[in-house]
């Protein structure tokens, strides 16, 4: 379990950090400040999101009565957050490139 979450802590942190480079490259210079600013503020509400639809997921998998969520709330959380990561993955592909 901790390793899970040390090998995605690291990602996102590599992650972060290669976007925000990429998005600068991409773009003329005069558009730095608004390109930073859209990646920053999508990866803010992907976050929020993502964190929320999440916390319902596994939520809803709490028994009547039960004190914690079951096992199957958190496979399911997993599997909805591993989708939707296919799905914005296909879009990064589809994307135009500035070669």
């Amino acid at each position: 379990m901790y390793a899970g979450g040390t090998v995605r802590g690291v990602g996102l942190g590599l992650a972060y950090a290669a976007v925000a480079n990429l998005v600068v490259a991409a773009v003329p210079a005069a558009h730095t400040g608004v390109a930073t600013g859209v990646n920053t503020l999508l990866r803010t509400v992907g976050a929020s999101l993502g964190t929320q639809v999440s916390a319902v997921i596994v939520t809803a998998s709490v028994p009547d009565g039960g004190r914690f969520p079951a096992e199957w709330g958190f496979a399911l959380g997993f599997a909805v957050s591993a989708v939707a990561m296919a799905g914005v993955l296909a879009v990064a592909a589809a994307a135009p490139r500035r070669w």
